[in-house]
């Protein structure tokens, strides 16, 4: 059966549908119906598939026929849709595979379901960001992993609804057709629900909450830089689970796409700071582990470049895709589950609008029967305590406490070129000694004009930063140590070259990555963690601002204006 249309959103309609659907085992005519026998499975080859991608599974045979049958014309968009795609995995004797079309995360995906005990194929796709379409072989429905549900929790969810309700509804009249009985599934049994775990996402906030993790929006910042304009993000997440959680970016999920279409992407790897990029299974950096209850940030930009015929847009939707790393002991390590985050209507400066539909966090309820005893909820890991308790100009993760002890700004050289000044104070919070370094090349700042500040020239070395030792690429000094409950200061020089007589900002954003050292036995220097730390609407001192400058001229021309008619002394 397929689903085109979607209906307003309900909180009720809601509870309904997913109480039905995202229940293991839950009310479905699966229940109703006797197991396939042991020779009556014609997918159990599949299984033999587990841990590849699914490329050449969408061919093989009885599989593809029955997709095409299922499916029809949609069967191509099927395909399109799981290219790339998570590798094939089984939960609760059900295989599974999501996915979305190439740089089209959020807008064109797809979640193929293969229940081999059942005998039954299941399908969602994800069209043109707003529609879901669903259809299942047999009238049966098929319980899904929780990677589906993950998936689906960043669907629209009034779309969603309509879609598992027809698809529940055809599945009850065929089991009702089946029995010889004309009676549907109580209401009320569909609307209980069982309470989830508790939410880590504030009201209102720009928030994507899996099992494993929160992650926040904390600053969202808009720019030119030369020919490009740049979005700039700052993820804080937060760990939910009783282990270290490992996680990396995948190369070229990144997306960002405005409210006129216009579609930005993370140039290279140096556009993510604070979190590695996998590349590839055997390419893994694991420089973003938390803690149980641990927070980190991550700076994510991405470009588009510029065209005078382009008309910009002011609203932007943001998504990208964490994957988690997993940890087998010694150095062994492999890849996780996938998570495709997703953020909308973000504007400069993080100003979220509204959102219409409720997010749909926690654990995902079951029937009012099997709820309590089956499943009960696992309780997240607590939150660490914030070391800067809400003060400005202060940034904490792990073992880190970063503060803004002064900004200057002032006007240097023939141009004007105009510096900031950045002193920040360092604390070991941890009680061994901790080795800190600044990561070449990533000290900028944006003005509340949407002006752009950097280290230096591109192509040179970079000097803009003193009492730290330095990181590139092929050298690491360790010389700025840390000991337990200690603080020390580093200075941090960021400059606007040649504004002319542009007109200057009165607020700052300033970013910065430092690493964390460590030294080996073998006295070789490897990093153990980053820590993209984001510092927002700083005001500079030492400088007058814009409008204080513009009143003293002003002055100036009154009174000197006044002597010329009053003549000499």
């Amino acid at each position: 059966m397929v689903s085109r249309t979607l209906v307003p959103n309900s909180v009720r309609l809601l509870c309904l549908a997913l109480l039905v659907w995202f229940t293991p085992g839950g009310i479905s005519s699966a229940q109703t119906q006797a197991r396939q026998p042991l020779s009556a499975k014609p997918l159990a080859y599949l299984q033999k598939q587990l841990g590849q991608e699914p490329y050449d599974l969408l061919k093989s045979q009885p599989l593809q026929r029955r997709l095409i049958a299922l499916l029809g014309p949609e069967y191509k968009s099927l395909v399109a849709n799981l290219n790339p795609a998570t590798e094939l995995e089984e939960e609760n004797g059900v295989l599974h595979t999501e996915g979305n079309a190439p740089h089209r995360g959020g807008e064109e995906e797809a979640i193929l379901l293969i229940d081999i005990e059942n005998d039954t194929i299941e399908v969602f796709l994800r069209h043109k960001e707003t529609t879901v379409l669903a259809w299942a072989e047999h009238g049966r429905t098929v319980a899904l992993p929780h990677e589906a549900m993950d998936r689906m929790k960043r669907w629209p969810q009034a779309a969603v609804v309509k879609a598992l309700g027809d698809l529940q509804r055809s599945s009850a009249r065929a089991s009702a057709s089946a029995s010889g009985s004309k009676s549907a599934i109580p209401e009320s049994t569909l609307a209980a629900s069982a309470p989830g775990t508790a939410s880590l996402c504030a009201p209102a906030t720009p928030c994507y909450e899996t099992g494993s993790f929160s992650a926040t929006v904390n600053d969202f910042r808009t720019s030119s830089a030369g020919r490009f304009k740049v979005l700039t993000v700052n993820l804080r997440i937060t760990s939910k689970v009783h282990r270290a959680l490992m996680l990396g970016i995948v190369q070229g999920s990144g997306l960002g796409i405005d409210d006129r279409g216009n579609r930005y992407v993370i140039e290279n790897v140096n556009s993510v700071h604070g979190m590695g990029v996998i590349t590839s299974s055997s390419s893994v950096d694991t420089k973003f582990t938390l803690e149980p209850g641990e927070s980190g940030d991550a700076r994510i930009e991405m470009v588009l470049g510029m065209d005078h015929n382009i008309i910009y847009g002011t609203s932007f939707t943001i998504s990208m895709t964490l994957r988690e790393i997993e940890s087998l002991g010694a150095t062994q390590l492999r890849l996780g589950r996938e998570h495709e985050i997703r953020f909308t209507q973000l504007v400069n400066g993080l100003e979220p609008r509204p959102i219409s539909a409720p997010a749909i966090t926690g654990n995902l309820p079951l029937t009012a029967a099997s709820a309590p005893e089956s499943r009960a909820a696992i309780p997240a890991a607590t939150p660490m305590t914030d070391a800067c308790a809400g003060t400005q100009r202060c940034y904490s993760s792990g073992p880190v406490v970063a503060t803004i002890a002064q900004i200057t700004a002032s006007s240097v050289g023939n141009f004007k070129d105009h510096v900031l000044r950045l002193e920040v104070k360092f604390r070991n919070l941890s009680d061994r000694p901790i080795i800190l370094a600044y990561a070449s090349g990533t000290s900028t700042a944006l003005d509340n004009l949407g002006n752009a500040y950097t280290w230096g020239h591109a192509g040179t070395h970079d000097v803009s930063a003193q009492g730290i030792g330095l990181t590139t690429s092929s050298s690491a000094d360790p010389r700025f140590i840390l000991q337990p409950g200690e603080t020390r200061n580093a200075t941090f020089q960021v400059i606007r070259y040649r504004p002319g007589n542009a007109p200057l900002g009165t607020s700052y954003t300033y970013n910065v990555t430092i690493q964390q050292l460590e030294i080996l036995p073998s006295e070789q220097i490897r990093t153990v963690r980053e820590y993209s730390m984001n510092f927002a609407n700083l005001n500079a001192g030492g400088m007058p601002h814009v409008q204080e400058i513009n009143d003293s001229v002003k002055k100036l021309t009154d009174i000197f204006g006044r002597k010329r008619k009053e003549g000499p002394w």
